[in-house]
């Protein structure tokens, strides 16, 4: 597909990269020469200096013809308008991120009058990211499929938890009658989907799905079903804070936000009137201490700094906090994280990179399947997918017992929705048109269900 992409920062030259990646024709702009000559030199695409409003511009990049066009520089203003002029040249889909909360609930309607296919709110969707997380605290990760209604979870597996040094049989026999699958197991930096020899090893992080009551009942066997967090604290008032707090207070945890300028603090009195609001510096150990972080249930490190988010979430993991997250832009900084005692590293980047993939892949989906869900576990190492089976399928009706011989290796289906119902499958079960499928695969790049198997 031709993509334009408008803005190479922290959004837009990652994602240029992963479309590069996957064979896309990327063209893309920016009006910051070094962020253009880094592009050409460093990815297999086109990078042209200039502003994405001018016509010429967009004419030189081939917005209009464009498949799709993603406009994704600092401004929200700018990202629309560019949408509607490459709409208005040609462009068959438009992707805008628009990131101020006052847009917040008119993001709808914005799309529909500027004629937006995709609106991408960072801040949002990480904002429930960590929601999801606080809900769940004994989870690293947390993706939802099927409306919801089917949950894969990752956890860290340790030396007294009965999976360590089993196999899976082994566990699956210990579990009885359970309905959850563990799907993807990472050791040492690889990920692996497991079959019924593996052994689940202490230290491992281990995705467990199925559906919610049956997750929730796994970790309760476990021993690792924690109490629900009421206390939250939170450092730095950005845009991210803003929305998570608006998600947290109605589930009725009490939360605080550290915000260091006295400007931002009296604006997010206004925004945020349930929340308490203390100017000062949340990354000051005694300040923290003063405001009694020893008895926070769950403490979210959002400032601009990653170093200081890392250290200040470690330190609160150190003064006995249960769950300590930390927004992490940096990919590289993920090998160092795994190594501290921080629950997990949130990067807005991935959330958003991952949204607009799932869209553009959705648009070339063929061979009887359309892409719903697409989400990114184990550190970026393997991908949760899920597709809705249309006439076409080549695939149908054959037990997964026979189809696993047609499987490509590193694959494994997770759930099946059909009418109304989740399927945990067996060997038995079949595939039908008109259900929605998951897949976890390690090593694939998968645009179509047909994709998984071999033929």
């Amino acid at each position: 597909m031709k993509i334009v992409i408008a803005g190479l920062g922290k959004v837009g030259y990652p994602l240029a990269a992963s479309l590069a990646d996957e064979g896309h024709d990327v063209t893309c702009i920016d009006t910051r020469e070094e962020y253009t000559a880094r592009a050409n030199e460093a990815l297999d695409v086109l990078a042209i200096q200039g502003n994405c409003l001018n016509h010429t511009i967009l004419e030189n990049a081939g917005a209009a013809d464009a498949d799709v066009f993603v406009a994704v520089t600092k401004q929200d203003e700018v990202n629309m308008l560019a949408c509607l002029f490459a709409r208005r040249m040609g462009a068959r889909h438009t992707v805008a991120r628009i990131r101020d909360p006052e847009y917040g609930t008119q993001l709808e309607s914005l799309g529909r009058e500027l004629d937006i296919d995709l609106v991408l709110n960072p801040e949002q969707d990480t904002a429930a990211d960590i929601s999801r997380l606080l809900r769940f605290p004994a989870a690293l990760d947390i993706d939802t499929f099927h409306g919801g209604r089917v949950e894969l979870v990752g956890f860290r597996v340790l030396q007294s938890d009965f999976l360590a040094d089993r196999s899976l049989l082994e566990i699956q026999r210990h579990l009885g009658r359970s309905r959850v699958l563990i799907c993807a197991v990472q050791r040492s930096g690889e990920t692996i989907i497991p079959n019924g020899s593996t052994v689940i090893r202490a230290g491992d992080k281990v995705y467990v799905g199925g559906e919610i009551l049956a997750v929730n009942d796994f970790f309760k066997a476990l021993g690792r079903y924690s109490q629900k967090i009421r206390h939250v604290m939170i450092v730095g008032g950005s845009r991210t804070a803003v929305y998570l707090t608006r998600m947290l207070t109605p589930l009725k945890m009490s939360v605080k936000i550290f915000e260091k300028d006295m400007k931002r603090c009296q604006d997010l009195c206004s925004l945020l009137p349930k929340a308490m609001i203390i100017h000062g510096d949340g990354t000051d150990h005694e300040v923290l201490l003063t405001e009694n972080l020893d008895r926070s249930d769950a403490f979210v490190a959002l400032t601009g700094n990653d170093e200081s988010n890392m250290i200040v979430s470690l330190y609160a993991k150190q003064m006995g906090v249960d769950k300590a997250l930390a927004k992490v832009n940096r990919q590289y900084y993920r090998n160092i994280i795994a190594m501290l005692n921080i629950d997990d590293f949130i990067n807005p980047q991935i959330v958003t990179k991952y949204t607009v993939l799932k869209y553009i892949r959705s648009q070339q989906a063929s061979h009887g399947s359309s892409m719903l869900a697409l989400y990114q576990i184990a550190d970026g190492t393997a991908e949760a997918v899920e597709f809705n089976v249309s006439e076409g399928s080549r695939h149908v009706g054959i037990p997964l017992k026979e189809l696993g011989r047609r499987m490509k290796e590193g694959v494994l289906i997770l759930s099946i929705q059909r009418d109304g119902q989740i399927i945990i499958p067996e060997g038995s079960s079949t595939i039908e048109v008109g259900d929605d499928v998951t897949v976890v695969c390690s090593t694939l790049k998968i645009q179509n269900l047909s994709d998984i198997f071999t033929d």
